[in-house]
């Protein structure tokens, strides 16, 4: 399940899946954005994103993980962007 969290920002809930599968998932998606070029007006684009990742643990609240994915999220940005980061 994918939603919009924030101005640019998007969590991606995949249940099932344990954080190493999650890391492989956010670098494959990574690697396919930075991949792409886009054109607008004329101009070409390239798109990067910076991934945090998070293993939701049974009884945690559910803000809890999506807060250390966030947190994750802003260490990949200061490290240099375009990158993927566990909690």
């Amino acid at each position: 399940m994918v939603s919009r969290w924030g101005g640019e920002e998007f969590v991606l809930f995949l249940p099932e899946i344990d954080l190493a599968s999650a890391m492989v998932i956010a670098e494959r998606l990574r690697h396919d954005l930075a991949e792409s070029v886009l054109e607008f007006e004329g101009q070409y684009l390239q798109v990067t994103a910076s991934f945090g990742v998070s293993e939701h643990e049974k009884g945690a609240f559910l803000d809890d993980t999506i807060a250390k994915a966030d947190m994750a999220m802003y260490h990949a940005k200061e490290q240099g962007r375009n990158r993927v980061l566990s909690a």
